[in-house]
Parts: structure tokens; sequence; C-alpha cells
């Protein structure tokens, strides 16, 4: 069986699976396609062919060459909503003006359309910080407030914390605008560490970069780097990283 086929295969068999969730061992799974080794590469192929399918793996691809042929695997099929083309070519054309309006004009839409509702969105959002006091040597608690914070709904408890975004403006400078995402990577990974997820947002209105601020052993922390051009091409591979339904599906 070749390897489109042997994927379509997989899908059907998920697809009718009640609640379209399917179970079987790996090596089984494994068994659907021809590879002869299982290196690192392929897997990462798998997973980025998965993802455009709309499959969800319940094994990260860093462990997976690790796990044993006869662990059992989850596979769980989501129907992924996509923009109508119009939307894609308006996100290509827009600029911006300040932070705020990369939160207004390109965050905002772009997470309603990976099917969060209003109510998910708390801008600026408190979170408080100790910090050192140095006058009296103590520590103290500092207010900060990151660009977005996305819970599951209007309960801003830090345990319905879904995915934490800061946003910068792009200057039109490369090496600048990388540096400037840095930045809020570590403005990012600093407030996740109050309000706890394992997925940080940072862009500057071209760039998505997307990344787990607590990876477990053995994992990466970037997840993947988009630019706004390629959201139609990528869509799918997006939404399954940070599509509501599927990051709700991975906090379980």
């Amino acid at each position: 069986m070749n390897y489109e086929k042997a994927f379509d295969k997989l899908v059907e068999q998920v697809r009718s699976s009640p609640n379209r969730e399917h179970h079987m061992m790996i090596k089984t799974f494994w068994g659907l396609f021809t590879f002869k080794r299982r290196t690192q590469k392929r897997i990462d192929q798998v997973y980025a062919d998965l993802q455009r399918r709309g499959l969800l793996l319940d094994i990260d691809k860093k462990q997976f060459p690790k796990e044993p042929d006869n662990k059992w695997l989850t596979l769980k099929l989501f129907e992924i909503q996509v923009p109508e083309d119009r939307w894609f070519e308006s996100m290509k054309k827009k600029t911006y003006e300040s932070e705020k309006e990369v939160e207004n004009f390109f965050i905002t839409p772009l997470f309603l359309n990976l099917g969060y509702d209003e109510e998910d969105f708390s801008y600026g959002h408190p979170i408080k910080i100790p910090q050192k006091l140095h006058a009296k040597n103590q520590l103290g608690e500092h207010p900060s407030f990151p660009d977005l914070i996305i819970f599951n709904g209007n309960d801003r408890s830090p345990e319905n914390v879904l995915i934490i975004l800061e946003a910068k403006k792009s200057i039109l400078d490369q090496k600048k605008d990388q540096e400037l995402l840095d930045t809020a990577e570590s403005e990012a990974k600093l407030y996740a560490a109050y309000m706890p997820t394992h997925i940080c947002v940072v862009t500057n209105g071209d760039s998505l970069r997307i990344f787990d601020p607590f990876p477990n052993e053995g994992q990466d922390s970037p997840i993947m780097f988009i630019h706004r051009s390629e959201l139609k091409e990528k869509w799918n591979s997006l939404y399954m990283i940070l599509g509501k339904q599927t990051v709700l599906e991975r906090k379980k």
C-alpha cells in the first residue's frame, strides 16, 4: 500500500469509529506504511500529514521512537473549519501601525476563525508577579498585563488558561523584528509561570511563533513558525495546533 492510500485508509478507520476516535497498537499504525526504518525525519513527515488531515495523535513525536510496538495509541479526527479565500487574501494585505492594531486586526480575527469566542479573550489580564522591592530588599507583588490570555469561556482562573499571546509591531527590519519577538517570547514565558499553559504565541502581525514554555523532557519548545502569507497553505496544521477544539482535547 502506498503512502497516500495508507493515510486514506487511516482517515476512514477513524471516521467510522465511535466519536471519530480510534485506538490501535503502534505496530499496527506503522504497519500501514512501507517505511523500513522509523527515522525522526519520517516521523516528522507522518505527524505533519496527520495534522493536514485533521488527525490528532496522543503521543508526542519526540517520544514516538521510544514507545514499544505493543503500546496502544489513540487517533481522533477533527473537522477543520477553513475560512473563505477572501479572508486569507485580506490578511495578506493588512498593515499595522501599532501593537494595538496587531491585537485587534490580526490576532482577534485569526483566533475567531480558529474556533474561539469573544468571551474567551481577556486583553491586558492582570497577573501578580513577585518582584524584589529594592528599597526594602523584600519581595512584593507587581501587576503585569499580558497582551492577551485566551481562556475557555469567561472563567478567568489560572487552571482555565488555554493560550498566552504577546504582540509586537513589525518595524520592517528582520534582525530587530526577531529581537522583538525574542523579547515577547521571554515575557510570555514569565506570564506562563503564573498562568500555566503549554501554548504561547508571539506575533508582530507578519510572523507567528508558537512554542511550549515548559516542554516535557525530550520535547521541543518551538512548535511552529509561520508567516501570515502562509496562512492558507498551512491552515490545517495551524488549526490542529491552535484550534480551540484541539487545544481542549490536548488539555484533558
